[in-house]
């Protein structure tokens, strides 16, 4: 149980961000980088209130230019390894969508550090960061992905959330429709990623829309109970 309940507003680094805690799942940080170094740190994000039974859901975007394949090494959360719930790569790994997860119960702020397969070029990372409490399994109750940009169907429980990850190269726009958008970022030229997640009051199938006009479009899509 949290040591206490309410709506909290956290503002630092020009960004402000407010959360409810009563709300079972909220979006509590998030951050980007396009850099050549294959360690990425994310320096003090927010956690949102510590609880016995919180835990972080992550969601990720890497992109590198075309004949730079990419992958994900590792990703800790405050210090706590990470474990890869569900990614996308098809052809080419040029773009990658992922969601990770760990429990972290204590601490409101951490690092985040995300560790990429070396290559020759700059990568872009972008990361959006879900405090949630009580989930009754780590494992999704439904996952669906795209690399052709298609819309995917998830089944949600009742009381469940989902999380949504979109990656692509070249974009003019990038963009998710029947879930809330939560953070979507150019981070460089061409590389684009966004975030978006829902809570559920009834069990339902919601499609998962994703838009984009170029190079590598990835879609990755988590229900969680």
């Amino acid at each position: 149980m949290s040591a206490a309940t309410g709506v909290f507003t956290l503002i630092g680094n020009n960004t402000t961000l407010t959360y409810n805690q009563n709300e079972r799942m909220t979006f509590v940080s998030s951050a980007n980088v396009n850099t050549a170094a294959t360690t990425k740190t994310f320096s003090s994000l927010s956690l949102g209130a510590a609880d016995a039974g919180r835990a972080i859901l992550l969601s990720l975007t890497v992109t590198r230019p075309s004949a730079q394949n990419i992958s994900v090494n590792s990703v800790t959360i405050g210090g706590v390894t990470a474990t890869r719930v569900l990614q996308v790569i098809a052809g080419s790994s040029t773009a990658n969508a992922e969601i990770w997860y760990a429990a972290v119960p204590t601490g409101t702020t951490g690092d985040v550090v995300v560790v990429v397969s070396s290559g020759s070029s700059t990568t872009a990372v972008s990361v959006a960061l879900y405090r949630i409490t009580d989930l009754a399994s780590t494992t999704p109750t439904d996952t669906g992905v795209s690399d052709t940009g298609a819309t995917v169907a998830i089944d949600v429980v009742a009381g469940g959330v989902i999380l949504a990850v979109g990656a692509q190269r070249d974009a003019a726009s990038l963009s998710l429709s029947n879930v809330d958008l939560d953070y979507g970022v150019t981070a460089g030229t061409g590389h684009h990623g966004v975030h978006g997640s829902k809570e559920s009051a009834s069990a339902q199938t919601i499609n998962v829309g994703f838009t984009g006009s170029a190079t590598a479009p990835r879609l990755a899509v988590a229900a969680f109970n």
